[in-house]
């Protein structure tokens, strides 16, 4: 048989009981609690920090007593003089000042009249300036060997039909060739024609008239046309009419 509890002393039989029971008072005290009113407390706690003390400790000044100045010293004692000796006397230089003499005050004669001003020089004349030098011809480069050498316009052809054989010197039988020496502007004209060598002076001077009147592609160096210096031969001879 198992044991159990008297139906008396069973407290599960009070538990829903005991349980409100507990709850009321719980809820009493709640509101008990909550009805308080509650003060806000405005008291500060003050702390005492510590604080750091510094002593000042006062020191008496001490009154230094200065010693008196010595007295000064005693005057010697005077001299005695023997009776009978000559006692020098210190002379004391005056200066008589006579505030009422009269003082001569030297007095600049006038002033002399200023001499004349030495005549004025005659005005300079100007020299004319000298005119200025006349520009010198400009230099120009001449060539003598070119990229492209100038050529003669007609050829040795066309110069052949301008020269004219001198009759002076067809009669007198004169032959020969003239060399001419000239410059070959950009343009292709002659310029400052010379025989350079020649058998007779008619022959050269039909060989420069000639050139004057011949006309040439101009040389060319670096792919522009430039002065360049040429020589013509010009051949005179004469043929035989007899045959």
């Amino acid at each position: 048989m198992m044991p159990h509890k008297a139906p008396h002393a069973d407290t599960r039989n009070h538990y829903r009981l005991f349980q409100e029971i507990g709850i009321v008072m719980s809820l009493s005290v709640a509101i008990a609690v909550f009805s308080i009113p509650m003060r806000a407390s405005n008291e500060v706690m003050a702390t005492e920090t510590p604080t750091e003390v510094i002593e000042i400790e006062r020191v008496e000044q001490t009154q230094q007593i200065q010693p008196p100045p010595p007295p000064p010293p005693a005057p010697p004692p005077p001299r005695e003089v023997p009776d009978g000796a000559d006692i020098e006397e210190e002379v004391i230089q005056s200066i008589d000042l006579d505030l009422g003499a009269e003082v001569a005050v030297p007095i600049a004669p006038p002033d002399a009249p200023a001499p004349p001003p030495p005549p004025a020089a005659p005005p300079e004349t100007e020299t004319p300036a000298p005119p200025p030098p006349e520009p010198e011809p400009e230099a120009y480069e001449v060539f003598d060997v070119v990229e492209q050498e100038p050529v003669l316009i007609g050829g040795v052809e066309g110069l052949r039909a301008r020269v004219e054989y001198p009759e002076m010197a067809r009669q007198a039988g004169v032959e020969g060739t003239v060399y001419v020496q000239f410059i070959v502007d950009e343009t292709g004209r002659v310029l400052d024609p010379v025989a350079i060598r020649s058998p007779n002076d008619l022959l050269t001077n039909a060989a420069i008239q000639a050139v004057l009147e011949s006309e040439f592609v101009p040389g060319q160096q670096r792919g522009r046309a430039v002065r360049v210096r040429f020589t013509v031969p010009v051949k005179f001879q004469l043929r035989d009419t007899r045959r």
